[in-house]
């Protein structure tokens, strides 16, 4: 499940708490032919680890990368094979300080950012 603006916006600088009301959106994840979908993590801020569900249309080479906010390589969480269908990938950053991260999903066709924020 995901949050979506009544007006149709995600939660963003867009909609203010004033002119946006929030309610629950179910979220299906596709992906169009030989790629992959990458949800938001979950949770997100975070304190320690946090999960990140993907779906892959067919089986192909994935890799997982998380960058701090100056683009150094932090972690490579997962690099490998992965079949078709729903899958998921935790993350502990137990290791690593508050701040924000960027995680990069990267397929065979594509590569996917997702931002995180790490507090501790």
């Amino acid at each position: 499940m995901s949050w979506a603006c009544s007006n149709g916006y995600t939660p963003c600088s867009v909609c203010s708490p004033v002119s946006c009301s929030m309610a629950p959106v179910e979220t299906q994840i596709q992906s169009a032919p030989g790629e992959f979908s990458l949800s938001q993590n979950y949770p997100n801020p975070f304190n320690n680890s946090t999960t990140f569900r993907f779906w892959s249309d067919r089986p192909q080479a994935v890799r997982l990368e998380v960058f701090d906010i100056t683009g150094k390589s932090v972690m490579v969480p997962f690099s490998g094979a992965v079949s078709v269908g729903e899958q998921s990938v935790t993350i502990n950053a137990s290791d690593l300080p508050s701040g924000n991260y960027f995680a990069v999903f990267s397929g065979e066709k594509q590569r996917v950012t997702r931002k995180m924020v790490l507090v501790r």
